[in-house]
């Protein structure tokens, strides 16, 4: 059995820049959910595949209980495959969309709380010297 053929696929989430990602389980443990990001690579150079194939790897090293875990990565044919630990509760984007939609905002506890968890999930990236870039909306944009 290839890594492929254990997932099974519930639900299609979206598209990035890079590829697609879709809602999976294992079929042996339909319980558990998790994202696997599809990446087609096949037309990418030679340097450009192996730089894809290295930045998986480097997702196995990110744990920390503020970001997303990393599950594991192979290749199937022309695409590579990362499975991440899948968020059901959204992520901040969603999150402040919610709260918008329902006029209601955070109390300072958990903005706070919010921050604080940003914070350490980014201290602990910039300690593997890894720079995130963030795009800030221009209405907060200071």
């Amino acid at each position: 059995m290839t890594a492929l053929a254990k997932y099974e696929t519930l639900k299609y989430l979206g598209k990035g820049s890079y590829g697609s990602a879709l809602l999976v389980c294992l079929k042996q443990d339909r319980e558990q959910k998790y994202v696997m990001k599809e990446i087609v690579i096949g037309h990418l150079k030679t340097s450009e595949q192996e730089s894809a194939l290295k930045e998986s790897e480097f997702l196995q090293t990110m744990a920390h209980s503020n970001i997303v875990s990393y599950i594991e990565s192979f290749q199937d044919r022309h695409k590579l495959f990362i499975v991440m630990e899948y968020a059901d509760g959204g992520d901040l984007t969603q999150a402040i969309s919610r709260r918008s939609k329902a006029r209601s905002h955070w109390t300072e506890e958990e903005a706070m709380r919010i921050f604080v968890q940003i914070c350490l999930a980014l201290s602990h990236i910039h300690a593997k010297n890894v720079l995130h870039r963030c795009r800030i909306a221009r209405s907060t944009a200071l």
